[in-house]
């Protein structure tokens, strides 16, 4: 009977472990993906205002802070693409050049990896409709 009901137990937090385990994964892929998409407004406004000026010192601490967690709480295959995600915005965000279809380009390589991050995200979290590749964004 004692066994039975240490091993109740036992499940019992195996399974609270789970959810917490998960909702902290949840909210690491949520700051992250926020602090992405905040460097990439940042890099899309300095591009459409067409400055080659360099963007503010720190824009990316955020985000950098927030891998940390990524890294921690989410899978390898998150992780792997969370920080190809971030060096294709900081090439993109600190091309300095004019050339518009360099820029073009870096622009197009991070938004590809984004998506890529997010419909991944999706997946991991079990989201309804991950599997699609429509979805906002």
């Amino acid at each position: 009977m004692w066994d039975r009901e240490r091993r109740r137990e036992r499940e019992h937090w195996a399974r609270e472990d789970m959810v917490r385990t998960f909702d902290q994964r949840q909210q690491a892929y949520v700051a992250y993906y926020k602090s992405i998409r905040a460097m990439a407004r940042l890099a899309d406004q300095r591009a459409k205002d067409m400055k080659s000026e360099p963007l503010p010192e720190g824009w990316g601490d955020q985000a950098l802070a927030d891998a940390l967690a990524l890294a921690i709480f989410g899978s390898a295959s998150v992780a792997l693409l969370a920080s190809d995600v971030y060096f294709a915005l900081l090439q993109w965000g600190t091309e300095t050049s004019l050339d518009e279809g360099t820029r073009e380009k870096l622009r197009a390589k991070y938004f590809k990896a984004e998506s890529e991050l997010l419909r991944l995200i999706r997946l991991e979290l079990a989201v309804p409709g991950a599997d699609s590749d429509q979805f906002p964004v």
